[in-house]
């Protein structure tokens, strides 16, 4: 008897097929997905061809890591494909993203913005699991917290900060993508910066930032030269790149980060360094002339 449970839960796991950690129910095992006896489910019905289902898949994706070794499980079907589950659960559009109770009652949808810090409340609130948050790595600067101090305190002396805004995409939700590149760099101190906070005016000014997300890169070695890089379209690999430009061979074999088509490229002249697409820093030389020319320079690229 003890065999055939074995057998049985076995042959039962091997159906649940895992894409990065989330289960994938379909026509054929949705019921036994959701019905996994004690647990809920979530589940994101979605598209392969609908632009905000691909949004949203790198924000659905933590939740399997927050809610892991919980009586939660997050799952996705791919509403177009299967057919009997999309009409059985009535889903007219995607994504839909639902909550599951064991015994198949649908206890709730999801509706307002699609972050994972709002998705994860959204559980809590649901089931009163709560989400397994890692240490945040990512400090807050503003006016009265200088780039020098925060470099003293760190052991390396290497600073990178992030200016942002509340509507830049893919930085404000708790788990963001500064923050997950944050764990791959433990010698790197991550700093953010909110430009649209008054507090925050000054530091700003002083960088003369007008484009977000916009990320200068520090280092006690060659302070006050700085590393300038703008990308409106930032991913993670992004800026692990950006980083492994700024660290050289140190970061060179980091495995677990894609490559990039993107590529951090250094200029024959030691004093100026390119970013992915536009903005560069030269060397300070005194010359406050030169310095505004600099700046005048760098808006245009």
């Amino acid at each position: 008897m003890k065999v055939l449970v074995v057998l049985a839960l076995v042959n039962l796991a091997c159906a649940f097929k895992l894409f990065k950690n989330i289960i994938v129910a379909d026509d054929n095992n949705f019921e036994e997905v959701i019905g996994t006896r004690g647990s809920y489910t979530l589940v994101n019905f979605y598209s392969v061809t609908c632009d905000h289902c691909q949004k949203l898949a790198p924000l659905y994706e933590p939740l399997a890591t927050l809610f892991k070794d919980t009586n939660v499980q997050i799952a996705q079907v791919e509403g177009r494909e299967n057919k009997r589950v999309r009409r059985q659960q009535q889903i007219r559009g995607f994504p839909t993203i639902r909550l599951y109770h064991f015994d198949g009652t649908h206890v709730a949808s999801f509706t307002g913005d699609r972050t994972t810090e709002r998705l994860a409340q959204f559980v809590e609130d649901h089931t009163g699991v709560r989400a397994k948050w890692p240490e945040v790595k990512t400090i807050q600067m503003d006016n009265s917290t200088g780039v020098e101090s925060i470099i003293e305190e760190n052991p390396k002396g290497r600073l990178i900060v992030a200016f942002v805004a509340p509507w830049t995409h893919g930085f404000t939700d708790r788990l963001n993508i500064y923050e997950r590149v944050a764990s791959k760099f433990p010698d790197v101190q991550f700093v953010s910066v909110d430009v649209s906070s008054e507090q925050n005016s000054d530091i700003v000014s002083k960088y003369r930032v007008d484009s977000y997300p916009t990320f200068l890169y520090f280092d006690k070695d060659d302070s006050p030269t700085f590393r300038y890089f703008v990308d409106h379209d930032t991913t993670e690999d992004r800026i692990a790149k950006f980083l492994m430009g700024q660290l050289g061979e140190e970061y060179d074999s980091l495995e677990t980060l894609q490559d990039d088509r993107s590529t951090y490229l250094e200029d024959k002249e030691p004093s100026r360094k390119y970013g992915f697409n536009r903005g560069f820093v030269e060397e300070d030389n005194g010359d406050d002339d030169l310095e505004d020319e600099k700046w005048k320079k760098l808006r245009e690229l």
